[in-house]
């Protein structure tokens, strides 16, 4: 979710009014979160860094979100290289 489809899948349900949870791999989670925050002010944006290759990461990620959205509505995965 630091850019492409993730970003864009992001940045329209936060155009809906949903809460969300993005993760990549990358650092560069925090600066898309960012952007994301300057796009849709108040909105509720959670980021983590998550490795989708690593079961234990991507537990630690369900964790995040349930902490984080109390409920999770919808969960898209979409991982690629660049």
């Amino acid at each position: 979710a630091a850019g492409g489809v993730g970003f864009a899948y992001a940045d329209e349900f936060l155009a809906r009014g949903h809460m969300v949870v993005i993760c990549d791999i990358s650092p560069k989670i925090s600066e898309a979160a960012n952007a994301l925050r300057q796009k849709h002010p108040g909105a509720l944006i959670f980021e983590t860094i998550t490795d989708v290759s690593d079961k234990n990461s991507v537990e630690a990620l369900a964790n995040f979100a349930k902490e984080n959205l109390g409920v999770v509505h919808k969960w898209i995965n979409n991982a690629g290289i660049n």
